[in-house]
């Protein structure tokens, strides 16, 4: 038992997320692993005795007000993304996982606190490109199509559906050739494409026909 202890302590005091234990009676904390105080600034003993919603970097937060409730009900209890702030008043964004279970017959709460805020802030700057580059597919003078590995539109910028006269919920999920007058030559030079035996063509002269049959 003593070796099964240390070994607890030793992941305990090690793990790279965030721990809180709480005593599943009065939801009062009584442990704090060392990567906890390091992630949030504040001392081990301002932790120790204090529920959760009275811990500084949760007394803000709307979600943890219940928690104990909510737990108590669900007996699992996940916040995939809650927002914190350290001691210092930095803001961090975490996931919280928390569930109970019984130990020697005496129920206790584990809290798992994991700092996203790096994967966060990497979401929103690829939310930000990516709404760049629409503006600019929307935009562009040209007109654009991107179709799947069957040919099918999957996008369409805003200039195509002009110059064809269509709607966005009319071209897409349709063969690309499909606008092509010259149909069956259309559809066998990008099924050449696709399946690789016909290198991409730099450029080519190409008719189309319009939705009002131009």
């Amino acid at each position: 038992m003593r070796v099964s202890d240390i070994r607890y302590r030793r992941l305990f005091e090690s793990a790279k997320d965030g721990i809180l234990l709480l005593d599943g009676e009065t939801a009062e904390i009584t442990d704090v692993n060392p990567y906890m105080v390091e992630m949030l600034g504040y001392h081990y003993h301002e932790f120790l005795g204090k529920k959760l919603c009275d811990v500084s970097p949760f007394r803000e937060t709307e979600k943890t007000q219940n928690f104990f409730r909510e737990l108590q009900k669900e007996g699992y209890i996940r916040y995939e993304n809650l927002s914190l702030q350290t001691k210092e008043k930095k803001p961090i964004d975490v996931e919280f996982v928390s569930n109970a279970y019984d130990v020697d017959g005496k129920k206790v709460i584990q809290c798992n606190i994991r700092d996203i805020t790096g994967r966060k802030r990497a979401e929103e700057a690829l939310g930000r490109s990516e709404t760049k580059f629409y503006e600019l597919f929307n935009d562009a003078p040209v007109g654009y199509f991107e179709y799947d590995n069957q040919g099918r539109i999957t996008s369409v910028n805003r200039t195509e559906l002009e110059m064809l006269g269509y709607t966005l919920e009319e071209i897409l999920g349709q063969p690309v050739w499909k606008f092509a007058v010259e149909l069956d030559e259309a559809r066998h030079r990008i099924l050449a494409k696709l399946a690789g035996i016909m290198p991409p063509a730099r450029g080519r002269e190409q008719t189309y026909r319009r939705k009002d049959g131009t």
